[in-house]
């Protein structure tokens, strides 16, 4: 499951999209349909193929398996491409796509990094900063990127080496340089700290990293919020407790390995994966 502000998207087995949630000219392939949202999942138009899913909180972008990006959504700082619409001009090569608030972020198959969309926070890697364009961009100082992430304005890559860099707007810390102003970084820097990591995630000006073990890590302005930050200002990665090995982790929500026996509670070994999401968050109060 993939959540893009308040709407959610399922990628099936056979490569259509499902979604529902406030937002529903996302759930609609572009088009609006009044204000109301969408309750229950519906097919969205259009998406096929699609292997995963990049949303953000006013357009989406698909990732289909022969390596082309579909977009659709609001087109303000031209995610959606050089069209005037709701609907993106196809990206081809790309093995991985996020939407990092006012500009898009794709790994190529090549382990590059390419951008479109506005540059105020430097997200396409230029200075100075500023302006905006509908057709990718070379991000420079990224090689062997096998995974892209995106929060408010700001952006994650992962290498092959489990190794994790940031660039953007670095509200609360969330660019793992040591610094918790509101700065901002066009060069992509090391988040440092870290264990080897195989997948990240982010939301607004939080980064979140999976190690190698299965290990929950978090950086950026909600650790605080939620609990984690023992007392620290939200700068460096720490360790967030979880009941188990993490599965999978996407926005707030984290999937982690466990069994439920039959009445509810926790056994022991391996089994289903569970939702994690008030321990993860710190409970009532945290950020999950």
């Amino acid at each position: 499951m993939y959540t893009g502000g308040s709407t959610f998207f399922v990628v099936r087995e056979d490569g259509s999209v499902m979604a529902w949630g406030s937002e529903n000219i996302l759930v609609n392939a572009g088009k609006r349909d009044g204000r109301k949202g969408v309750a229950r999942p519906r097919t969205v138009p259009g998406a096929d193929d699609v292997v995963s899913i990049g949303p953000g909180s006013l357009n989406t972008f698909a990732l289909r398996s022969d390596g082309r990006v579909l977009g659709w959504g609001v087109n303000l700082t031209d995610v959606l491409g050089d069209v005037d619409g709701t609907r993106l001009t196809a990206v081809d090569g790309v093995v991985d796509v996020a939407s990092a608030g006012g500009a898009v972020v794709a790994a190529r198959g090549d382990g590059r990094v390419c951008a479109w969309g506005n540059n105020a926070h430097g997200l396409l890697g230029v200075e100075p900063r500023g302006g905006q364009t509908g057709r990718p961009v070379l991000v420079p100082g990224l090689e062997n990127i096998v995974q892209v992430e995106g929060g408010s304005d700001v952006a994650f890559a992962l290498d092959e080496d489990g190794a994790v860099r940031a660039w953007g707007r670095g509200v609360g810390g969330v660019l793992g340089d040591g610094d918790t102003s509101d700065h901002v970084s066009a060069e992509p820097v090391r988040v440092r700290g870290l264990p080897p990591i195989r997948r990240i995630a982010s939301f607004e000006f939080t980064g979140l990293a999976v190690d190698t073990d299965g290990g929950l890590w978090g950086w950026g302005s909600a650790l605080v919020l939620g609990g984690h930050g023992k007392g620290r200002s939200g700068a460096a990665p720490v360790r967030i407790p979880v009941p188990g090995p993490v599965l999978d982790v996407s926005g707030r929500h984290v999937i982690v390995e466990g069994d439920l026996e039959e009445d509810g509670r926790e056994g022991g070994g391996e089994g289903v994966g569970r939702g994690a999401d008030e321990d993860a968050a710190g409970g009532e109060g945290g950020w999950g």
